[in-house]
């Protein structure tokens, strides 16, 4: 908006709602229309709206109107009605990488769990990619210097991904990355950056 204008409109900023806001009104909206819920339906519902109540409304309301009056919504029909990855999902495309043994197969291997595990179940790659973010961030098991490796691949993925990259050739592309890192922890940069591994287009 250009400045003369700036100057004559007032600012409001929207925050996201806290989990505890959007639990009492989605709470008094099921108790309302009668809607049950299963034991940790209402976090995943929390977890899936990212502070958006209207989104957690329209998920719940999706949901509730696939059910007859005496079923509960379960955590698993919210992920699906929100198009949420499991987090399921995450670990084991890392599992997986970790077990692709090495020779002239491993890199159809990798492209199938990719396109098997994720791209064929249509999830939503950057929400993937965050995921893997927090995963190895919280992974003991993985030394700095690893970590550090994979999550500069992981910021650079998720930059062209919103810049409109191809999400199958971004995702192949992550995969490589991260397996090297994780069967060779000590080795050295190839002198390839993450933001130049291949071209947005």
């Amino acid at each position: 908006i250009i400045e003369p204008l700036q100057s004559r409109c007032a600012k409001f900023r929207f925050e996201p709602l806290s989990d505890e806001s959007q639990r009492g009104r989605l709470e008094y909206i099921a108790k309302c229309e009668g809607v049950k819920m299963a034991n940790g339906a209402m976090e995943a519902l929390l977890g899936t709206s990212n502070g958006d109540l209207r989104s957690a409304i329209n998920t719940l309301q999706m949901v509730s109107s696939c059910l007859s009056n005496d079923e509960a919504i379960t955590v698993e029909e919210i992920l699906e009605a929100s198009g949420s990855v499991p987090l399921e999902v995450s670990a084991k495309l890392m599992n997986g990488l970790k077990d692709i043994s090495p020779g002239k197969n491993a890199w159809s291997t990798l492209v199938d769990l990719c396109d098997v595990l994720v791209l064929r179940e249509g999830y939503n790659c950057m929400q993937l990619v965050e995921q893997i973010v927090m995963r190895v961030a919280e992974d003991s098991q993985l030394s700095d210097m690893q970590k550090a490796k994979m999550l500069r691949w992981l910021a650079a993925e998720d930059y062209r991904l919103r810049s409109g990259c191809d999400e199958r050739i971004g995702l192949i592309n992550l995969s490589v990355q991260l397996r090297d890192i994780l069967l060779h922890p000590g080795k050295e940069d190839r002198g390839v950056r993450p933001e130049d591994a291949y071209l947005c287009g």
